[in-house]
């Protein structure tokens, strides 16, 4: 899923295959939203260590 023009939501995903709950994806957008604007703003990729983490 696209998020914005640069981020997809695969890059947020937990890297363990924990399912992203659905609860988190509009917190996950919003700050796709933010960090789109700043990659914009500085005109270099921004590369995603980790968005979501599963609980255990």
């Amino acid at each position: 899923m696209r998020l914005t023009t640069n981020f997809s939501k695969m890059e947020f995903d937990s890297r363990d295959g924990a399912v992203m709950p659905d609860s988190i994806i509009k917190n996950i957008k919003e700050l796709a939203k933010n960090l789109q604007v700043v990659r914009d703003y500085l005109g270099e990729p921004i590369h995603i260590n980790s968005g979501y983490r599963c609980i255990s």
